[in-house]
């Protein structure tokens, strides 16, 4: 039931429906400090000439938490759901412009099978169909669609009416996306010279012996490395160096706020304090008392055995009403238990329901002007005639419940655990009889109720809690922040943090490569502050944060010190020199003991290695794609080569990546090509296409968010090969880096 918070979603498709006023209040938690406007920018950022304002993408984030069920979340995933949902939005306008500029276009017959084919779209099943038979009655959705306006301003709609709109412009777009990948897809070949590598790859095998000899052991004396080789080895792996973007090393230092002894003690008598109170207080106050003085408020809901602390669960089901159990600790907090009330309830039950919303009620559409009273009295009217026994719920509830579910469910919630409605209407379930239709009124308004199942009731407890946190009082707190402002003074002082580190007994903790948008600092929760800091345009390499720059975070302290800056693009030649000599020495190895094997005199691979020191090795069964070879470890390149080679011919020496080798292939299996090598080229593209409907699957349809996070490879598809490809040429501004 949409407009009833604990009522079951179906299956994730609420719809963010959020008003100008609640998005602008709630916008000034997604700017924290007020950095963008502080810094001129008024968008969250933009691609091309799309910009993506603060609403738009706040509004994407709220959809996503609503759809996935993630509201509530711990800052490292609600920076993971801002930070997917940040490419969500790029990879849409990159696509959806590439889309426009290639006039691709939906029929009015495509775009009808979506809702009237044989097969609907899967988010058409979960929004228009009944959710017991799994049916689909398509002429109540032609009706629904033809009677929704989605020209008009959307601010006069009602909520089904807007939910209605989203869905039809959300399933035209994603039809769209779906046919652009068709066409990538389908224009893929795969060559017969292609598909006939494929088949050498999977079907030639070899064995071989090889000799090598290791850098390691051949003598530098005699080589000289000059700067024309460092560069020539520079611009041969610098590639494998390159930096995407600017990256940043961090040090730090963390001073963690941990309660005292006398914080412990404090927490421990208060509440001892508070359990005198609870016991004598009337049980009718008990809630009140609870929610006065406790840190966690009072819980309303009922508990079956087991359920409790496992200090108090016995004791509570075999005890009378009044029963005052502690002090005691359950994880960081100081309890006081009291049985506040014993029932006998169902597990689960069901019903079904029409709601008569007021002006003003909670979650009320806008467009409902019906008073208090007159709410109350149709509600009434109704219940007289479902009691009369003159209608049905189910006939009456698509038309007359203000439930925008009720248009797809006809106002069955079906099945249903103890707790899991609003407190009102669970209340009216449990205190009447299956069968029975009653009034139940909450905060979204009036409920006429038809009681359709419960189950077998069994003994619950209601347990009223007095808690108190176990925290850091503010006098430790305040010595934690002056042995982290004494630290930081000093280390602002020294050129050397790790010194000053190990001189106080501190752990100094270092994070290489972070980026701009990174969320990982080792021992750090939530490192985006620290991460904020280091990329400050006035923070230079070197330099020591203060407190008052890196609040604190959770119930630390953190101290950073930026060690370096590596900015975007190819490092500099000094900054990888020791791996650029390292490769040019090789190169040097392989050329002197390349040499020394062309003046050796040998008849056999065997003599070779007699004569060179070195022992002859055997690898068998080797296969093109291999990369290990047996004694010498990843050898793709050396493999490759081998295998290329004619069988009983000593190659010539291979420059391989733990030393110099030479290899004899001394059986080499090289199967007849086939006539026909059309199974290889469906196989290759099947392969292609096969990454394309993998990630359409999760482009396209609505999954939750943590399974699309495991499943998902960006390396590997099509799609995001698509999207790389146009990003390369696009303007991207992202603007979020100091707003989160």
């Amino acid at each position: 039931m949409a407009v009833i918070g604990k009522i079951r979603s179906y299956s994730g498709l609420l719809i963010a429906i959020i008003g100008l006023g609640l998005a602008a209040f709630v916008l000034q938690d997604f700017f924290g400090s007020g950095t963008t406007q502080q810094r001129g920018v008024s968008e969250v950022g933009k691609v091309e000439n799309n910009k993506i304002s603060p609403m738009e993408f706040f509004e994407r984030v709220s959809t996503k938490k609503r759809h996935t069920g993630l509201e509530n979340v711990e800052p490292q995933i609600d920076f993971v759901i801002r930070n997917y949902t940040w490419e969500r939005i790029v990879a849409e306008l990159l696509i959806n412009e590439e889309i426009d500029n290639i006039g691709l276009r939906i029929s009015s017959e495509e775009y009808s099978d979506i809702f009237f084919g044989d097969e609907p779209h899967d988010m058409v099943m979960q929004f228009f169909g009944n959710p017991q038979t799994g049916e689909l009655d398509k002429e109540m959705v032609f009706r629904i669609l033809e009677q929704v306006n989605c020209n008009i301003d959307r601010r006069h709609m009602n909520q089904q009416e807007r939910e209605v709109c989203w869905l039809k412009q959300e399933l035209r777009k994603q039809k769209r996306q779906e046919k652009y990948l068709n066409l990538v897809r389908n224009g893929y070949y795969a060559p017969k010279t292609l598909a006939e590598l494929s088949f050498q790859q999977e079907n030639v095998t070899a064995d071989l012996r090889y000799v090598m000899k290791n850098y390691n052991d051949i003598a530098t004396d005699q080589i000289r490395i000059y700067f024309p080789d460092l560069i020539n080895s520079y611009h041969k792996i610098k590639h494998e160096y390159k930096n995407d973007e600017e990256t940043r090393d961090i040090e730090y230092v963390v001073f963690p706020v941990f309660p005292s002894d006398e914080d412990r003690e404090e927490v421990y008598n208060s509440v001892l304090e508070l359990t005198e109170e609870l016991k004598t207080t009337r049980n009718e106050f008990v809630e009140s008392f609870v929610n006065s003085v406790s840190d966690i408020r009072f819980d309303p809901t009922f508990k079956t055995e087991g359920s409790l602390n496992i200090e108090i669960d016995s004791i509570m089901f075999n005890s009378p009403v009044g029963t005052v159990v502690g002090p005691y600790r359950e994880g960081n907090y100081f309890k006081s238990s009291r049985l506040h009330s014993i029932e006998l309830r169902p597990d689960s039950m069901s019903a079904k329901h029409i709601l008569v919303a007021y002006q003003g009620a909670l979650q009320a559409d806008p467009s409902i002007e019906r008073p208090y009273a007159q709410a109350k009295e149709k509600a009434d009217s109704l219940l007289d005639i479902f009691n009369r026994g003159r209608a049905q719920i189910e006939d009456l509830a698509p038309e007359l419940s203000d439930d925008p579910t009720a248009a797809f469910n006809q106002g069955d919630l079906g099945w249903f655990e103890d707790g899991q409605m609003t407190k009102n209407f669970n209340r009216a379930i449990i205190d009447n009889s299956i069968g029975d239709f009653v009034v139940a009124e909450t905060e979204y308004g009036f409920h006429i109720i038809e009681i359709t199942g419960k189950s077998a009731p069994k003994k619950n407890i209601q347990v009223a809690h007095v808690a108190r946190e176990i925290a850091p009082s503010s006098a430790t707190y305040n010595k934690v922040y002056t042995e982290a402002s004494s630290f930081s003074a000093k280390a602002q002082q020294t050129d050397d943090f790790e010194r000053l580190a190990n001189e106080k007994d501190l752990v100094k903790r270092s994070a290489q490569g972070v980026t701009i948008m990174s969320n990982n600092l080792p021992g750090v929760n939530n490192p985006r502050a620290v991460i904020r800091w280091a990329f400050m345009d006035n923070v230079k390499v070197g330099d020591v944060s203060s407190i008052e720059e890196i609040d604190i975070i959770d119930d630390y302290y953190i101290v950073a010190h930026l060690a370096n800056i590596t900015p975007k693009g190819y490092p500099p030649l000094a900054e990888i020199e020791d791996r650029v000599r390292e490769h040019a020495l090789n190169q040097k190895k392989y050329e002197l003991f390349s040499q020394k094997i062309k003046e050796t005199e040998y008849h056999s691979i065997y003599d070779m290695a007699e004569k060179l020191g070195l022992n002859v090795q055997y690898a068998t069964n080797m296969k093109y794609k291999a990369s290990m070879l047996s004694g010498a470890g990843y050898e793709p390149f050396v493999i490759g080569k081998a295998i290329s080679n004619e069988t009983d011919v000593i190659s010539e020496p291979i420059k391989g990546n733990a030393g110099v080798f030479v290899v004899k292939i001394t059986r080499k299996d090289d199967p007849f090509t086939p006539s026909s090598l059309t199974p290889y080229q469906e196989r290759l593209r099947a392969n292609f296409t096969r990454y394309i409907d993998r990630d359409t699957d999760n482009i396209i349809k609505y999954e939750k968010f943590l399974e699309v996070l495991l499943r998902r490879n960006f390396a590997a598809n099509i799609q995001s090969k698509v999207i790389e490809a146009l990003r390369e040429n696009a303007s991207i501004e992202d603007n979020r880096a100091f707003d989160y």
